[in-house]
């Protein structure tokens, strides 16, 4: 057929456009028809025959060509229009039947690009369900955790809280941070002029400076006296600075403004600001100089002989340190912690001094140190309560404690810096990254933990975390949690980001509780000395009248070690070492190196005992670690 070739040389032509379509123009293939010259009817059935092949572009230009050179033969060979759309047959059936055609004989590079074709379709489709899917979910918080943290003060009667007795001292004297409360005459000042350890009888002026002061405020050390023997501290927390009362308002809060406090409220949509990540505790360091303000009155007291004055401060400082755990966050434990420590302190200086304090003074120190349960101290119960608290406020809750993430939970994880290579929403303008980053976000579903996964894998994390403090458990259980929370995939963000640090905690709670443990011995000793004109030959002999039974050396498992010596006594631990030095002390160098070997030390004077307070449990320290007397006059 003379046609033929002529076709053939259209159709290479075309070819060689169809790769190079300019958006928005004619598709080839029915340009092709479209010029082909025959008649419209004719043009139609082309149209429809050839668009609903589902074929590829140039698929879809070599049929029509085809069915040009087909329809074209037919009219050259002097058949009508009508009879060849009559014998064409069913429009679709031959677009079915064409396309199945093309397909079989398709080549590689069609088939490629057929299936990306089909691939990017899946996967946009496959995107804009996460996209619907991630900007529908809603997070709808239903548990109260600042309820649960704040229960402890709210069932407290009025004359259990300490607060009834603190808040008017505290607004009278500005006491809370940024209220004006000065005390640093009860300081040194160094030569650089920065204020160093706490002032003694012993420092001439400057102590004369800080009894001054101290008699000055002697309402305010009353009332610790007063309030710190209370159970509770009793101020609940509020995220929403307003929700407190006006009064409570300006004792915790004296430099801040209660209207404009007022104004500020956050918005229940405000997720994180509504956290309890954002709670504050405005209590909990303050307290720790009123510790030290007992310390000074204490030393006052000593020096002139009033030994009930100091076993009350005592007292009270023990029951300070309770009180600043009550809200149970870790830190508030650490604070209360250190409260504590210093008060061992505090406790081998007044058995050191010339006063004697009386049997029934004693045994109210034994019982105060009982009471300041260290169990009940430590715990992470409000470090849980926030951790979930942050998650029932980024997933959603399909009422099974099950759930994915949200937009809404991004973002807050994002204000919370948890996924910090993300920059904040651009001011103005479009921000590329800003772009991308919204883009991407609906993706997160796909690898990040869901709710489920995520509070089980923190439930069972603090759940060991409990044991470890509550020293259950040793340095090995604290490593392996360490290592797991570091190994865990990027889906468990949160939980990297936000569990609290656990060997921090357990280093404090193991010389917390030796400390007091070896001073409830030391007092025993001294009890049974009392009693029986002598020194006990051995521990043993205290458990029964004196202990209910001996501390535990938490560095070998066996009793705390008792030496006596012509000048008294001490109590020891081995120390990091494990080998009982027959109660060699860590010594220090007047450069804060340690001392390796003391008989190969030239200047011997320069040296100093490690204080009990400030022996580190993790360090490679040589030598026993001296319990009592704790040389606590070194460590201020």
């Amino acid at each position: 057929m003379n046609s033929i070739p002529v076709l053939e040389t259209a159709s290479c032509k075309r070819h060689a456009k169809a790769w190079r379509p300019w958006p928005f123009h004619e598709r080839p293939w029915r340009r092709a028809i479209r010029e082909s010259g025959l008649s419209s009817e004719i043009q139609a059935l082309l149209f429809q025959v050839v668009g609903s092949t589902g074929l590829l572009a140039d698929e879809k230009l070599e049929v029509a060509e085809e069915l040009i050179a087909h329809f074209e033969d037919g009219l050259q060979r002097g058949r009508s229009v009508a009879t060849l759309i009559e014998g064409f047959g069913d429009l679709q059936v031959a677009a079915q039947l064409i396309g199945n055609g093309k397909q079989r004989t398709r080549g590689m590079k069609n088939r490629l690009v057929q299936g990306s074709l089909w691939l990017g379709g899946l996967s946009a489709g496959g995107f804009l369900a996460l996209v619907v899917i991630f900007y529908m979910g809603k997070p709808q918080p239903s548990v109260d955790y600042l309820a649960q943290v704040n229960k402890p003060a709210l069932e407290a009667a009025d004359h259990e809280k300490g607060w009834t007795v603190y808040r008017d001292l505290w607004t009278k004297h500005g006491f809370s941070e940024g209220g004006g409360f000065k005390s640093t005459e009860l300081y040194l000042m160094e030569e650089d002029g920065t204020y160093g350890r706490m002032v003694r009888p012993t420092d001439g002026p400057a102590w004369e400076a800080a009894t001054r002061r101290l008699s000055e405020i002697e309402d305010l050390l009353e009332g610790f006296r007063v309030g710190g023997l209370r159970p509770s501290f009793g101020v609940p927390l509020h995220v929403d600075l307003s929700q407190y009362s006006e009064a409570d308002f300006r004792a915790l809060f004296p430099n801040r403004d209660f209207e404009a406090a007022k104004a500020a409220s956050p918005s229940d949509q405000q997720f994180l600001a509504s956290s309890l990540l954002n709670v504050l505790l405005p209590h909990v360091q303050v307290m720790r100089e009123a510790a030290r303000l007992l310390i000074a009155d204490t030393r006052w007291a000593l020096e002139q002989g009033d030994t009930e004055r100091a076993t009350r401060n005592v007292e009270a400082m023990l029951g300070i340190s309770s009180q600043v755990t009550e809200s149970k966050f870790l830190v508030c434990s650490l604070v209360g912690y250190a409260i504590h420590s210093i008060t061992m302190g505090v406790i081998d200086e007044c058995l050191d001094a010339e006063v004697e304090f009386s049997d029934s003074q004693l045994r109210r120190i034994e019982a105060a140190i009982v009471k300041a349960d260290l169990e009940k101290m430590v715990d992470i119960a409000s470090e849980r309560a926030m951790f979930m608290d942050i998650v029932q406020k980024s997933y959603t809750d399909d009422g099974q404690g099950d759930g994915r993430i949200t937009a809404t939970g991004l973002e807050l994880w994002e204000q919370m810096a948890i996924n910090n290579a993300m920059n904040s929403e651009p001011e103005q303008g479009l921000d590329f990254q800003y772009v991308a980053k919204r883009t991407l976000a609906p993706t997160s579903i796909l690898f990040m933990a869901s709710r489920k996964q995520l509070t089980e894998k923190a439930e069972e994390l603090f759940s060991r975390m409990a044991a470890v403090l509550k020293d259950e458990d040793g340095p090995a259980a604290t490593r392996k949690i360490e290592q797991e929370i570091k190994d865990l995939p990027i889906g468990y963000t949160p939980i990297k980001m936000l569990f609290p640090a656990i060997a921090a905690a357990r280093q404090a709670t193991v010389r917390v509780k030796v400390n007091a443990e070896s001073v409830l011995t030391a007092i025993a000793v001294i009890r049974y000395e009392r009693e029986n004109g002598r020194l006990p030959e051995s521990l043993d002999q205290l458990v029964g009248p004196y202990l209910k039974s001996l501390a535990m050396d938490p560095l070998d498992g066996k009793a705390l070690r008792y030496l006596r010596k012509d000048d008294g006594f001490i109590i020891y631990s081995v120390g990091v070492n494990g080998v009982d030095d027959g109660g060699q002390p860590v010594l220090i160098r007047p450069d804060g190196s340690f001392v390796e070997d003391p008989s190969k030390e030239e200047n011997t004077e320069s040296l100093r005992h490690l204080p009990a307070g400030a022996y580190i449990v993790q360090r490679n320290y040589p030598g026993d670690w001296i319990l009592w007397p704790r040389l606590s006059g070194q460590d201020d």
